[in-house]
């Protein structure tokens, strides 16, 4: 248990154990395969890195099926 968002609610945070692991789809993760940000000429690199933990806070884009995903936050 730990506080997450700005709220600080308890909330049962798992880590994942291939967190951090460089990904391209959700099927090399745990969790969910995250945009790392890269670019290349203006587009998007499909190429990111495993979630790390469960928590559902923050802004990210997740990759799926070779594309980045529009960003998404949670608060």
């Amino acid at each position: 248990m730990e506080p997450v968002c700005m709220l600080g609610n308890l909330e049962c945070v798992l880590r994942y154990r291939d967190g951090g692991k460089r990904c391209t789809d959700k099927r090399d993760c745990t969790g969910a395969c995250l945009w790392d940000g890269a670019e290349k000429g203006g587009k998007p690199i499909p190429v990111g890195i495993c979630q790390r933990t469960s928590d559902p806070c923050g802004c990210r884009a997740e990759i799926a099926n070779g594309r980045v995903a529009p960003t998404v936050c949670a608060d």
